[in-house]
């Protein structure tokens, strides 16, 4: 949270100063160096690694909404922010997909090998 909390006034002025390009490529920066970071396994490491992920995150939900609406053609822009702001289109896409799922799971033929269950995904 402290990571996402400071980053955020580095996002918010590179955002004013420059763009929104910028605060993009800085949170993919950021996820790139937390997870290269990760990979020792260190535990003296974490904290910059949370902290990096944090900022990552709150820089990606700032810069990339508006890079969208920046690119976007002027006619269509309050579309896009109400498809941006829809928690309906949301739920409705997740629910349908969970029931996909749930239908896929159901139909598809248990084999048995060696008195252990497993689900042929390959067919």
């Amino acid at each position: 949270m402290a990571g996402a909390a400071l980053s955020n006034l580095l996002w918010g002025w590179l955002g004013d100063r420059y763009d929104n390009q910028p605060v993009v490529v800085g949170t993919a920066l950021a996820g790139g160096l937390a997870s290269l970071l990760a990979l020792p396994s260190l535990p003296q490491l974490y904290t910059l690694v949370f902290a990096l992920l944090g900022a990552a995150m709150s820089g990606l939900k700032l810069g990339h909404p508006n890079l969208l609406l920046e690119m976007a053609p002027a006619h269509i822009r309050p579309t896009c922010v109400a498809l941006q702001n829809s928690a309906a289109l949301r739920t409705l896409s997740d629910a349908a997909s969970g029931r996909r799922l749930s239908m896929w799971a159901m139909t598809r033929p248990r084999i048995a090998l060696f008195g252990k269950q497993r689900l042929d995904l390959f067919e």
